[in-house]
């Protein structure tokens, strides 16, 4: 049975992303699979030192809750991960565990050492942003698609909307709650996908 860890980083929580991911993950369980969702804030992650530690082993030489991150990539074939907007880019809790993935890119690009199941393992971005611009989502985009890269994830698919930032203010939005959990169970089924367009509700 496949696996599915859930990440949520918003840094309030219940904000709007983790309620739409967990519009996601109903759809997951309905499916019938497991899930586990972590909130990144909870965890304590160092930033990336840059020290070239990982460079032989592949393994991060920061001891911290990264290395259980890391474990469970390992294992999981489905990654949902959620984020509000900052600053037209990702909350700095999750670019700090995105940028401690440089042991796994190590691991993929250096040391050819590819995660297991490749067939099965995808991952889905969900992601609120506050702003009108449609280019609000740009910046998280280029490092989400990066941080699926190195983790041997195929990009299943997205969803992106904006001018969503007051608290609860998703829940105003039916149609966006319906096409997360629609998302869900596509994930969850195994077919194919491809990345589609940004929504806005």
């Amino acid at each position: 049975m496949s696996k599915v860890l859930a990440i949520a980083a918003s840094p309030r929580k219940q904000g709007n992303s983790e309620v739409l991911l967990d519009a996601c993950l109903e759809g997951v369980r309905e499916m019938g699979l497991r899930s586990e969702k972590i909130r990144i804030c909870d965890l304590k992650i160092s930033p990336c030192l840059n020290c070239g530690g990982c460079e032989r082993t592949g393994e991060c030489v920061i001891n911290d809750d990264m290395q259980m991150l890391h474990a469970k990539f390992s294992v999981c074939d489905i990654l949902i991960v959620s984020s509000p907007v900052f600053f037209m880019g990702l909350p700095a809790q999750l670019k700090a565990a995105v940028d401690r993935c440089q042991a796994i890119w190590v691991r993929k690009y250096l040391l050819r050492r590819r995660m297991p199941n490749l067939d099965a393992r995808r991952a889905l971005f969900l992601q609120v942003g506050g702003m009108k611009k449609k280019s609000v989502f740009e910046g998280g985009l280029i490092t989400i698609t990066a941080f699926f890269a190195t983790l041997d994830y195929e990009f299943f698919d997205k969803l992106l909307f904006n001018s969503i930032d007051a608290k609860d203010a998703i829940k105003s939005h039916p149609a966006a709650l319906a096409r997360a959990r629609q998302l869900g169970l596509e994930i969850a089924s195994g077919r194919t996908h491809n990345v589609t367009n940004s929504q806005q509700p």
